[in-house]
């Protein structure tokens, strides 16, 4: 029966009616005007076509046990209200083109029914492993030129961090603290704390030269400094992650202590599982922790400043704020 006779239906289930794969044509359910739920079960869908499923009404959505591998980010927009959609037992592949489904799923009102539970299959992108679908992107998934730009400044600055420049030689800053910009209110609270910086800090927007590139500005910073904390925070790992990951993959592999690891908050599971030499370091490799609690702070700061080991300077009260 063709499904344009079915235009009053509010409510279609089609189960097991294919043994494979199969194309379907396209705007097969656009006349669907009335429908609300659709179960699609067994189908042989290898994909989700918006020519058809663009059905405004459809309220739940049923696509368990067909081919799909990748699943448009804009499927807000074909299916309006949708409220609930069902993708479990689909081959859903760990791969790039998948990360902003990833994030709409996360973040949309729509309920993916087990989201956190849909495992991908093996692959070379999760190292023949099966992962969860929600960690199991790949680490590098960034615009090309964005990315690019990232590997040459963290290239540049692998390099100097890697130098054979002896201790506390030439070094004009104790620290170079790398943070988002989307932190910056946690240095100015430490001045306004503790009256000043007490050792000397390289920041962005106070120490940086006017005129030179960032790059420039960057490798001159982590030369001209001793230790170099990294700020890690969710700002961090959303806007500045695929510098930070590299970075950390070369430092460490190459047995560098120059970087210090300061996480205001517990690290996320997702942040761990999704950049995997990021997770290696903090399972190799101590790291600092900031406490909520306010009586725990003098205990904190002076954790930070042995970490940063710095010469002449071991009296707790003299502890750089951050």
């Amino acid at each position: 029966m063709p499904l344009f006779l079915l235009h009053n239906f509010t409510y279609l289930e089609m189960r097991d009616v294919c043994n494979g794969k199969a194309q379907m044509p396209n705007a097969r359910f656009s006349s669907l005007s009335k429908l609300i739920t659709s179960v699609l079960e067994n189908f042989g869908l290898t994909e989700i076509q918006t020519d058809i499923f663009n059905n405004p009404p459809l309220w739940d959505l049923v696509l368990t046990k067909n081919m799909i591998q990748t699943i448009p980010s804009d499927i807000d927009k074909f299916l309006p209200r949708l409220h609930f959609l069902d993708i479990r037992f689909n081959p859903l592949a760990c791969v790039c083109a998948n990360e902003p489904f990833q994030l709409w799923a996360i973040h949309s009102r729509v309920h993916v029914i087990l989201f956190y539970y849909i495992k991908c299959p093996p692959s070379r992108a999760t190292n023949n492993k099966m992962e969860f679908f929600v960690h199991g992107q790949p680490a590098v998934c960034a615009d090309p030129a964005e990315f690019l730009a990232f590997i040459i400044s963290t290239t540049v600055l692998t390099g100097v961090l890697g130098g054979g420049l002896g201790y506390g030689k030439g070094k004009w800053y104790d620290a170079f603290v790398s943070y988002s910009s989307q932190d910056e209110q946690l240095e100015n609270g430490g001045e306004e704390n503790g009256g000043g910086r007490p050792c000397q800090l390289c920041l962005h927007h106070c120490d940086f030269q006017a005129g030179q590139t960032i790059v420039s500005n960057i490798v001159e910073a982590v030369y001209s400094s001793r230790k170099t904390p990294c700020v890690v925070s969710p700002y961090y790992f959303n806007n500045e992650w695929c510098s930070m990951e590299v970075a950390l993959y070369w430092l460490f592999d190459e047995h560098n202590d120059l970087l210090v690891l300061l996480f205001l908050e517990a690290p996320p599971t997702w942040a761990l599982s999704s950049f995997h030499k990021l997770r290696r370091v903090v399972h190799q490799r101590t790291y600092l922790q900031r406490p909520s609690d306010p009586c725990q702070q003098k205990v904190f700061r002076a954790r930070l400043w042995l970490s940063l080991q710095l010469p002449e300077r071991n009296n707790m009260e003299n502890s750089c704020l951050l």
